[in-house]
């Protein structure tokens, strides 16, 4: 038995090990970000209106308020109408007003953003420089 032998795995396996993982990854992103946009595409429409986009971001905020807090927390947003055309705003790529499958990815990591620097911009969302 050689004990000098590299116990590495070739480089081609290494390969493709990330690239399943990476796959793997993409596929649980994409299960994930389709199973949150059918629960609150309640009109079935294949778009999240302001309405159903609201009501996300409602939950999406109470969610990273229990994560922060560690336990059950209800969090009411003070203007979600203004909340929503921010995230509207960033996340519509193809300004329609309402929010499809391919940009929900957008408006969760943008309404997370929000949601780490609200309190910095004090609703003033000029503030935010984007």
């Amino acid at each position: 038995q050689n004990h000098d032998a590299d116990p590495r795995p070739p480089a081609q396996a290494v390969g493709r090990t990330r690239r399943e993982y990476c796959a793997k990854i993409q596929r649980d992103v994409y299960v994930m970000l389709k199973f949150r946009f059918d629960a609150y595409d309640a009109d079935k429409s294949g778009y999240l209106n302001e309405k159903e986009l609201s009501t996300m971001m409602q939950d999406l905020a109470t969610e990273q308020a229990a994560i922060i807090s560690d336990e059950d927390t209800d969090v009411t947003m003070a203007d979600s109408t203004q909340e929503v055309a921010f995230v509207l705003a960033l996340s519509d790529r193809n300004a329609d007003g309402r929010i499809d499958r391919c940009e929900l990815n957008d408006a969760i990591t943008t309404f997370r953003v929000f949601l780490e620097h609200a309190e910095k911009w004090e609703g003033d969302f000029s503030k935010a420089h984007v």
